[in-house]
């Protein structure tokens, strides 16, 4: 039986990546939608990553019981915005974003655990707004979307 990486793993493995990353120690990492949107002292940023689904659904790979699934990740990444001094508050969300760009690009052909074998950035968006519907606070926000083939067997 081949190898079979979950979703919950490559999201676990992402976030232990992003967790350690150069550039990104003062970014709060999450996982799973938020409700709500708050930073500590000394914390710079928050980054969600969540599960986006599987778009493009699964293709037989093959003979037998064997499938590909493209599994889309999202990783958010959520900066205050400072109205007094907007500058500041993008130059920090650029300088976040080429940290996350350096993460993803480090990972070994890009393939986290065993059975997701190729990841790749599928899209990324940028803005500035707030983070969630009820939040009053305003973000410099990137997202990116991220897919990995998995075998399923």
């Amino acid at each position: 039986m081949a190898v079979y990486a979950t979703a919950k793993e490559v999201i676990d493995t992402l976030l232990v990546r992003l967790r350690a990353g150069t550039g990104l120690e003062n970014v709060v990492w999450r996982k799973g939608a938020q409700r709500s949107i708050k930073l500590g002292a000394g914390e710079e940023a928050l980054g969600i990553v969540t599960l986006a689904g599987a778009p493009e659904g699964e293709q037989p790979a093959g003979s037998g019981n064997h499938w590909w699934q493209w599994w889309d990740v999202t990783v958010a990444l959520f900066v205050p915005d400072q109205p007094d001094d907007p500058g500041t508050a993008e130059d920090l969300r650029l300088d976040l974003v080429e940290a996350v760009h350096g993460v993803i690009h480090q990972l070994d052909t890009r393939s986290l655990v065993g059975g997701a074998k190729t990841g790749r950035v599928k899209s990324v968006t940028c803005g500035v707004g707030p983070a969630l519907e009820e939040a009053e606070q305003t973000f410099r926000w990137a997202e990116w979307t991220l897919t990995w083939r998995i075998l399923r067997a």
